[in-house]
């Protein structure tokens, strides 16, 4: 009877250790939507997140990847998105969310720095950091490294996405 009181009570112990994402997963196998040009992927990729083409901090070309970092609302507050542009036979383009957004500003004024991992539609294998750059500041150290990460001066969040081999 001792065993499963124990084994009871354990129960909602574990159930509130578990995390569950803010965000919805990335799926690894979503559906792509083709279109006949880049601006027009990239226009209805942007309004599937629920931003605009004036959110985008940065198109970054890793090798054949295009990547797209973007200023993203999330439940909890603004944060950043990471896409790919896919492109087939030069005719066709996709829009595929690579990353979960990841709130770094709360809507209660809080700030996180944080680090997330994923991989292109092409298998490659990247690191994102994220966070909130002081004024005083041009470098974060990540790491144990001081890195000089792009910073988004009107909102003053800074992101470095680097390969991981």
């Amino acid at each position: 009877m001792k065993k499963l009181l124990a084994i009871a009570l354990m129960i909602p112990i574990l159930a509130g250790c578990t995390t569950t994402p803010t965000e919805t997963p990335t799926p690894t196998n979503q559906k792509l939507t083709w279109y006949d040009s880049r601006e027009e992927a990239l226009l209805k990729g942007l309004k599937k997140e629920g931003t605009r083409k004036e959110n985008i901090l940065e198109t970054k070309q890793f090798g054949d990847e295009q990547l797209i970092i973007y200023h993203a609302t999330t439940t909890q507050g603004e944060g950043i998105g990471v896409a790919a542009m896919q492109q087939e036979n030069d005719e066709k383009f996709a829009w595929t969310r690579v990353s979960n957004k990841l709130t770094v500003r709360f809507a209660d004024g809080q700030t996180a720095n944080s680090q997330t991992t994923f991989h292109s539609p092409e298998g490659v294998h990247y690191r994102l950091y994220i966070g909130i750059m002081p004024k005083d500041k041009k470098t974060v150290v990540i790491n144990g490294r001081s890195i000089r990460p792009t910073v988004d001066m009107d909102t003053r969040m800074y992101y470095h996405i680097k390969k991981v081999k």
